[in-house]
């Protein structure tokens, strides 16, 4: 029975039940944002395209804070509790899930009035997002409740009927014409509402709000979540840092360019993603039961499996990425073949090294995962000042690649070296 449990599985059965359902789960939420900004660079410029991206990594830093203090450790201790105590648990979430939500809207308040009185322009597109942002996190800590209680198909269910509200607006707006990032992001707001309430009328938890419990559930989720933040935070800042970057060193326009680059080249995210997210019990396991080195063998394996997994989306994007671009975004983004490249190789190199990332959280030394994202966003930083200026968005793209290859060499080693005894 041992050898059955800890037997390596195929691509194949990581993507069975829960990993099937959380690799399309992930390919609805990229594919909701890969249409987005097709729908803004083609329709209007990449100008707005780039200010939305701008808006759009600030929410993924929001989801992995969120994800990091509230999502993964109740993941870790609903099943802790029964009845009573769990119902007065659930209701210390959503009491931090509100707290949460509270500094998001004020921080979103706040930049809107400063936009009003020094960048008129973007006054309506941060009033919409202060909405949004909230409703996002809302979202997402619907659907890992339902991962955690072990009913994936209600948070693909979510994310679904979210994606076809939100796409059949953008439909709207182009047979309108009334296009403008305000109106995306209200649209994006309603959306999400509407999914949220029936969501909540089909699934909504049993819960008590407990004033007295709170403050004790929330010191076990800082202990538990501070680490995992520092990681994931750390990431998302290596990964996203490139549009902040050239907001400063260029104009919107470059910003959008090289962000319709980056999202279609992320297309491969929700296999690498939901992938990863399907290893995540197997390497747990194996570090529980302090079999090191099978944990080393199934994390090389691991790594060639997702890198042959991405590959074939890969090669197209380095053989023809830049004509497709040009096609899907319209003439505004053109020319940009030598980006889409150095960025699919990029996408390579980190699914290689989502293996070792995952098997670094396993042996719980998400530490050195902090490290290599840190050394791996100094050297981007580094690399994008030094080449963009003689190499335009394409040393802003390689600049990617080596923190990305860095990272990966740094994540690597770690764990070899915390497993080596």
């Amino acid at each position: 029975m041992a050898e059955k449990v800890l037997a390596r599985p195929s691509v194949f059965s990581m993507m069975r039940s829960r990993g099937l359902v959380s690799v399309l789960d992930q390919a609805v939420i990229s594919g909701v944002n890969f249409v987005t900004t097709v729908f803004i660079g083609r329709w209007m410029g990449a100008s707005d395209l780039g200010i939305y991206i701008l808006i759009f990594t600030v929410l993924t830093f929001l989801i992995a804070a969120a994800e990091s203090l509230i999502a993964a450790p109740m993941t870790s201790l609903i099943h802790k509790y029964a009845d009573a105590h769990r119902r007065a648990y659930l209701g210390s979430v959503l009491i931090h899930h509100a707290l949460l939500v509270a500094v998001v809207f004020a921080s979103a308040v706040l930049a809107t009035a400063y936009a009003y009185f020094n960048v008129p322009g973007l006054t309506l597109p941060l009033a919409a997002a202060a909405l949004w942002l909230p409703a996002v996190l809302t979202r997402e800590l619907a659907r890992r409740y339902a991962m955690a209680t072990f009913k994936p198909n209600l948070a693909l269910g979510l994310d679904l009927a979210i994606a076809a509200l939100h796409i059949g607006w953008l439909g709207l707006l182009a047979i309108t014409r009334l296009t403008s990032l305000f109106a995306i992001l209200l649209g994006a707001f309603v959306a999400q509402i509407v999914g949220i309430w029936a969501w909540w009328r089909r699934a909504a938890p049993a819960l008590s709000l407990e004033p007295a419990a709170w403050r004790e559930h929330l010191g076990s989720h800082l202990r538990l979540g501070s680490g995992n933040l520092l990681a994931l935070g750390t990431f998302i800042a290596q990964l996203y840092i490139a549009p902040w970057l050239l907001a400063v060193l260029a104009t919107p326009s470059f910003v959008g360019q090289f962000a319709a680059c980056h999202t279609l080249v992320m297309l491969t995210n929700p296999l690498t993603q939901g992938l990863a997210n399907a290893v995540m019990p197997q390497a747990a396991l194996l570090s529980s039961e302090g079999k090191t080195r099978e944990l080393r063998r199934y994390t090389g394996t691991t790594a060639v499996r997702l890198s042959l997994i991405v590959l074939p989306l890969a090669i197209p994007l380095i053989l023809v990425g830049g004509p497709l671009l040009a096609l899907l975004y319209g003439d505004g983004f053109g020319g940009l073949q030598g980006v889409i490249t150095a960025l699919a190789v990029a996408a390579l190199v980190r699914s290689a090294a989502m293996a070792a990332y995952v098997a670094v959280w396993a042996v719980h030394r998400s530490i050195w995962n902090a490290a290599a994202n840190v050394a791996g966003l100094l050297a981007t930083i580094g690399a994008t000042v030094a080449l963009f200026e003689p190499l335009g968005l394409v040393g802003a793209a390689i600049a990617l690649l080596v923190g990305d290859t860095l990272a990966a060499l740094v994540r690597t080693a770690a764990f070899w070296h915390v497993t080596r005894n």
